[in-house]
């Protein structure tokens, strides 16, 4: 049984506490309604990180084979001498969004095309497939990082949201009805009281009465 309120036995704070009451299982009702929905998105999401992944460790594992061909072929000194010409060419803007009022954010990642890169002393086209292959693999660690990123934020707000449905469906919902009813009774009690009282004052009225 939930302890009750230390609340004195009155009828504004029998109205207070309705009040209180109403407001607590609306709060309920809709926590459990975001919670079920939090629920759905990570779930989904879950599903896309899965993807994500597996995508970005294809991509990146061709990367490294056709940079290990480039090595044999031309040498550590060759591909490092190659890989100091290429400038700059992919930029990364993070925007955000919501979903049931947690921010998540937007990865947007703009790649300019380039020619292959030319050394000197002669390239090979593993030099030039490493480099698109670990381009293409920036973009999937990017939709990964923005997956994973919201899954974990909406596993937090999830994991808040539960504690707070626990403490209302638990604690302050049952604790309002427990101080409801003993609000609901001792007032009665006290209504049956003053009937009574009344009854008496009103026998010994007639008691006291001169007879007609």
């Amino acid at each position: 049984m939930a302890n009750k309120l230390n609340v004195s036995p009155t009828k504004s704070n029998l109205i207070k506490i309705k009040g209180q009451l109403d407001f607590a299982k609306d709060g309920y009702q809709l926590l459990d309604q975001k919670r079920e929905i939090l629920v759905m998105e990570v779930m989904h999401m879950i599903e896309d990180v899965r993807r994500a992944r597996k995508n970005a460790e294809e991509v990146l594992s061709k990367a490294y084979r056709a940079l290990r061909r480039a090595l044999m072929r031309m040498g550590v000194n060759k591909v490092e001498a190659v890989s100091m010409a290429v400038m700059p060419d992919i930029s990364i803007k993070v925007t955000d969004r919501t979903i049931m009022g947690v921010v998540v954010p937007i990865i947007d990642i703009t790649k300019t095309e380039k020619r292959p890169y030319y050394y000197p002393g002669g390239t090979e086209s593993s030099v030039d497939e490493a480099a698109t292959r670990f381009r293409e693999a920036l973009e999937r660690l990017v939709e990964l990082t923005e997956v994973e990123v919201a899954v974990w934020r909406l596993a937090i707000e999830l994991k808040k949201t539960q504690k707070r449905v626990n403490a209302l469906e638990n604690i302050f919902i049952p604790q309002y009805e427990e101080t409801l009813k003993f609000l609901e009774d001792n007032l009665a009690e006290k209504e049956r009281e003053a009937f009574f009282q009344m009854k008496r004052v009103k026998a010994k009225l007639a008691e006291k009465a001169p007879p007609l």
